[in-house]
């Protein structure tokens, strides 16, 4: 399947609504979708709860509904968001995944 497929099929299920509130709507329902993906992992890691991989797979459908959500909000495709995401991590990583690079970039930021 291509993300523009998958993106079309999907947002039929939305409603269309183009106003800040719908924005706003759809921002804090994607934190909502990563916090019950985030619950899993903690209950595998705090309780030992087995978790499968249905699970996250069921999770994480969730969590790329609402990001074509927010994208479609903001006048985006996943297809444009997935490539300015690889156009930075080309720039910030250009040889492929640096340890002290990560590291140097990040005590940059003054975090």
């Amino acid at each position: 399947m291509q993300i523009s497929d998958y993106e079309s099929q999907a947002m039929r299920t939305a409603r269309v609504e183009d106003d800040k509130e719908a924005q706003v709507l759809a921002v804090l329902a994607l934190c909502g979708e990563a916090g019950e993906l985030a619950n899993l992992v903690k209950k595998k890691f705090a309780y030992k709860k087995p978790i499968t991989r249905d699970q996250i797979g069921d999770e994480l459908g969730d969590v790329l509904w609402y990001v074509a959500r927010v994208a479609q909000a903001y006048g985006l495709s996943l297809e444009s968001v997935a490539h300015m995401n690889l156009v930075k991590l080309k720039k910030r990583f250009p040889d492929g995944y640096d340890q002290s690079k990560a590291v140097q970039d990040h005590q940059s930021e003054g975090a």
